[in-house]
């Protein structure tokens, strides 16, 4: 078995209200855990102060504030688009994607979808990024380096250099 995101932002939360129970069973969903852990984590990077809002806020959009704190991040202006995973293979003769995307990440179990023909979606010099399988515990170390083998290969038919030396040693 491979495991979800959900091991990651899923389980365990700050928020108590989201791990209650009824009748001996869970109230809330991985799902409702794994979205407030997010949107906590995006608030406290961009704001640097703890998230409060409870489980099923409406979010309300506020003026931003300038800080002068070095340590703030300042966002730049950028759009994160979540694609569903069946998307991929049409993208690329969509013309609303055309040389769109600068970043582009392929999870381990979407990276057959980097084609040359992706090529048209992504902006130029944009930064490509490749999940390599290097966590999953199922595999042997062999297998994983075949992994990273085959993707760098992938990657290399697609257009796409790699901005620094990589094999397995160096891949996450």
């Amino acid at each position: 078995m491979i495991n979800s995101p959900y091991l990651g932002f899923g389980i365990e939360t700050e928020n108590e209200d989201l791990l209650k129970k009824a009748n001996n069973v869970h109230t809330r969903t991985a799902c409702d855990v794994a979205e407030y852990n997010v949107t906590s984590h995006v608030h406290e990077l961009l704001t640097g102060t703890k998230y409060e809002g409870a489980s099923g806020t409406i979010i309300e959009e506020v003026p931003e504030e300038k800080s002068s704190d070095p340590h703030y991040l300042h966002p730049v202006d950028a759009t994160v688009v979540f694609l569903p995973s069946n998307s991929a293979a049409g993208l690329p003769a969509k013309e609303k994607y055309a040389k769109l995307f600068d970043v582009v990440y392929f999870s381990n179990s979407m990276v057959h979808h980097l084609t040359p023909d992706m090529q048209a979606v992504f902006a130029d010099n944009a930064t490509v990024v490749l999940e390599t399988t290097k966590f999953m515990l199922d595999l042997r170390p062999e297998q994983s380096e075949e992994f990273v083998k085959k993707i760098i290969g992938m990657a290399t038919a697609a257009g796409c250099k790699p901005s620094k030396p990589c094999g397995y040693d160096n891949a996450h």
